[in-house]
């Protein structure tokens, strides 16, 4: 069975009276007179839609928090405050403001670890991220739709 031919015929352009015809039969391209010309098509990508995970993640790197300075606040309390602050800086659009940052070490209570750092201006919700697990020994991952922070 032969694939199925699609002819493609320019009769004008704007200001010439040329006849330009193409005859396209799968991926070969075959003239279809002395007056044509053999194009190639390349197919168009499309993306993918981004995982619920891959969404968080840009959101992490599209947030711009203005300031943030921490001094010795423990780290559930850092967390908290960052959630308000990425809910405030949040400029997506989408209906979820912000991204919600969870603490799970041991001691991430009151007598866990305490954040201490210095005033950070326009820097992304991810770097900041960065700062606040190096200085506590501990490291962020997402998990569902959430920001975790946990044992290193």
């Amino acid at each position: 069975m032969k694939s199925p031919h699609f002819r493609i015929s320019i009769h004008r352009f704007i200001s010439t009276s040329l006849l330009v015809g193409f005859s396209l039969s799968g991926a070969a391209a075959q003239p279809s007179s002395e007056t044509s010309r053999t194009i190639a098509l390349k197919p168009i990508a499309f993306r993918a839609p981004l995982t619920p995970a891959e969404k968080l993640r840009k959101k992490t790197t599209s947030i711009v928090i203005p300031e943030v300075k921490f001094t010795d606040l423990p780290l559930n309390q850092a967390a908290e405050a960052l959630t308000e602050l990425s809910k405030e800086s949040d400029r997506s659009g989408d209906n979820t403001k912000g991204v919600v940052i969870l603490v799970q070490v041991p001691g991430g209570g009151a007598a866990g670890p305490t954040v201490t750092m210095p005033l950070l201006t326009n820097f992304k919700l991810a770097d900041i991220l960065n700062v606040i697990t190096a200085v506590t020994d501990t490291k962020w991952r997402i998990s569902g739709p959430y920001i975790t922070i946990v044992p290193q």
